[in-house]
């Protein structure tokens, strides 16, 4: 299956800069515009003073959750589950860092039967 794998570094509080949230439901709308279903997506995180996804899915297994579940608490996570995206699956070969204290994750979110 090929991923959609899209980098977005979106500076908060830049005048006139949509938020990275917008760029990317934006994307998946062009896709959809053009008929083309995304059927994966795939979510590379770094620790930085851009990392929001993996801040969330540590803080997530620091409360508690597996790692399997942290992912959907994540914006990645959140944004595959909006757009019927229902399995992910972790690249644990990726990872880097201890549990709730991960540096480096790599997780596929796939539609059903993807």
């Amino acid at each position: 299956m090929a991923y959609w794998e899209m980098v977005v570094r979106a500076p908060k509080g830049v005048s006139g800069l949509p938020r990275g949230s917008a760029m990317v439901t934006d994307a998946m709308n062009a896709f959809q515009g053009i008929g083309r279903q995304v059927n994966g997506i795939r979510g590379v995180w770094n620790a930085g003073p851009l990392g929001d996804n993996l801040n969330s899915l540590n803080a997530a297994v620091r409360g508690g959750m597996s790692a399997e579940d942290a992912v959907w608490e994540t914006f990645t996570g959140k944004f595959a589950r909006r757009n019927g995206f229902t399995e992910a699956s972790i690249d644990w070969e990726s990872a880097a860092g201890g549990l709730g204290g991960h540096t480096e994750f790599v997780v596929n979110f796939m539609r059903p039967g993807g």
